[in-house]
C-alpha cells in the first residue's frame, strides 16, 4: 500500500507544527484503557495511516520501525478495515 501523508504534508507546508521532529507514539494499556500519546506530528501521521487504511480497505502494522516509540509498552499495532 502506497501511504500518502496528505494531512502531515498539509500541516508541514503551512508551518502548523511547532517542530518537525518525530518522537514516535507511546502506547500503553492500563486497566483496559488504551492511551496513545504523541506530539502533533506523530498524531497527524497516525491520522494519515488511518485514512489510508479506510480508503484502501486494507491493513497496516505499526511498530518501532514505523511510528511507535521504542519506549512504548505496546510493541505492535495492527489496524485493519472491516471491509477488507
Amino acid at each position: 500500500m502506497d501511504i500518502k501523508y496528505k494531512i502531515t504534508e498539509y500541516l508541514n507546508e503551512n508551518n502548523l507544527f511547532e517542530s518537525s521532529k518525530s518522537d514516535g507514539l507511546i502506547v500503553k494499556n492500563e486497566n483496559n484503557i488504551l492511551t496513545i500519546k504523541g506530539n502533533p506530528k506523530d498524531l497527524a501521521e497516525l491520522a494519515d495511516l488511518l485514512v489510508n487504511v479506510a480508503i484502501n480497505k486494507s491493513h497496516i502494522h505499526i511498530d518501532d520501525l514505523t511510528l511507535l516509540n521504542e519506549k512504548s509498552e505496546i510493541k505492535e499495532i495492527i489496524i485493519e478495515s472491516k471491509d477488507k
